[in-house]
């Protein structure tokens, strides 16, 4: 099984603003279900909760950014004229 982690930089390097909105959903998920996984474990310090906590703030700002690459992207797409152009 992958890690929260794989999931994690899989979002924060994917460039395609059509597949980054599916990743950064798998990528919360995953961290979700390991913070779960820790409250669970006794005797662990906080470590990996600290970097789940500054993940979560990472994957929220690239959330908020990738709304803009898609609403860029799709401005470009259409010429004043009203024709499709190559992007």
């Amino acid at each position: 099984m992958s890690s929260w982690k794989e999931f994690y930089c899989a979002a924060v390097l994917e460039t395609n603003p059509e597949t980054i909105v599916n990743l950064i959903r798998k990528a919360e998920t995953a961290l979700f279900l390991r913070e779960l996984e820790l409250e669970l474990a006794v005797g662990l310090d906080g470590n990996e909760r600290l970097e789940i906590q500054h993940a979560a703030t990472a994957l929220r700002v690239l959330t908020s950014e990738s709304k803009s690459w898609v609403r860029t992207r799709t401005s470009l797409a259409i010429s004043p004229a009203g024709q499709g152009i190559a992007v």
